[in-house]
């Protein structure tokens, strides 16, 4: 066994054993597009054999690759013919209970083939753009963390869910409000249930605004995923009307962004949605490993510009762009849930206990 794959053998065993629930004589897909860390996928293998369960490598060719700093694009498959998995990797999938998918091939996996084996209740792990060196860092080494991240989660998510009124501060400048509960609370808890797609690492409330009803500023200084996903030298402001981003303010960035969305001439690029909270205190990194660390990291509040269709909403559109903020504040129904880039329930919890 390679050094590498020794490393990443605790990572493997808790995704296979906890995230995954594999059980003796279930068969599991290792599906790979050659973009995430091979150690990896050699360590999953090991550690599938190990539950007695039966690992199944299949690799190919994306369907349709973007490198990690056009991010953003995938969602623009919403407005074209949906692609297809090639017919012997669905073939595969259909077969296994369970499948982990090292990939970077997203649009494929906005495909009505995942639906199908949604509703044939398979269990799915989705690791997007993850390097060998995200991975140690990233994916949990035991089944007390994954517990954790799944406790956490469904802790925000009930506050979500019962909530109708959002607001959103920062210290930047941040103020915008928005009503939310006419599209569904997603819960990215790691743990997929029959049926289900979990995105690792895992760690993430997110939830679509009511259409039309978000007004105020929204000031951007992490990170953003547009063209050229990176860690922001600068805010930018966005002025928000009835749902929709009607100026953008700031500097070289600023202006950058706003090229490249009046570029797309598709005024639904412009469509402010994904209202997120972080909870996953493994996430720390700006601008590395794809958008899914930058928003799920512990504290972090999130927006994104443009398509919301793959995360349960209505408006179609050319790209989905992740933006997150530093030290901001959220409040649901008159409960902050988080308090200047900290988790506010679990302070709370935790001053109640001292």
């Amino acid at each position: 066994m390679k050094v590498g794959t020794v490393d990443l053998m605790p990572h493997a065993r808790t995704l296979v054993r906890d995230s995954l629930s594999m059980r003796a004589g279930e068969s599991v897909v290792l599906l790979s597009d050659g973009t995430g860390s091979a150690p990896l996928l050699e360590a999953l293998r090991i550690a599938t054999a190990e539950e007695g369960a039966v690992p199944v490598v299949v690799s190919y060719l994306p369907v349709a690759f973007r490198p990690l700093k056009e991010y953003c694009w995938f969602a623009g498959r919403s407005l074209l013919p949906p692609l297809h998995l090639p017919p012997a990797v669905l073939g595969a999938l259909q077969a296994a209970d369970a499948a982990v998918m090292l990939i970077a091939d997203m649009e494929a996996m906005l495909s009505p083939d995942i639906g199908m084996l949604r509703e044939a209740g398979k269990r799915m792990l989705m690791l997007p753009h993850l390097d060998s060196a995200g991975a140690r860092r990233l994916l949990p080494t035991s089944s007390e963390e994954v517990g954790a991240v799944r406790a956490t989660v469904q802790r925000y998510g009930e506050v979500f869910v019962t909530s109708h009124e959002a607001r959103v501060t920062s210290a930047a400048g941040t103020d915008v409000q928005m009503r939310i509960g006419n599209w569904p609370t997603r819960l990215h808890h790691g743990m997929p249930n029959p049926g289900e797609v979990q995105v690792v690492p895992a760690g993430q409330v997110a939830v679509v605004p009511n259409d039309g009803t978000a007004n105020g500023v929204v000031v951007i200084d992490r990170t953003i995923a547009h063209h050229d996903y990176k860690e922001l030298h600068e805010p930018i402001i966005l002025r928000v009307t009835a749902g929709t981003v009607t100026r953008i303010e700031g500097g070289v960035e600023a202006h950058s962004l706003q090229r490249f969305l009046e570029g797309l001439c598709d005024e639904r690029a412009f469509h402010l949605t994904e209202l997120a909270i972080g909870t996953n205190p493994r996430c720390k990194y700006c601008g590395i490993n794809a958008p899914t660390e930058d928003t799920h990291a512990a504290g972090t509040v999130s927006f994104a510009l443009g398509c919301d269709t793959h995360i349960g909403g209505g408006t179609p559109g050319p790209v989905h762009i992740d933006m997150t903020m530093h030290f901001s504040t959220l409040v649901l129904d008159g409960t902050a849930v988080v308090q200047d880039g900290e988790l506010a329930l679990d302070a709370r919890s935790a001053a109640v206990q001292d």
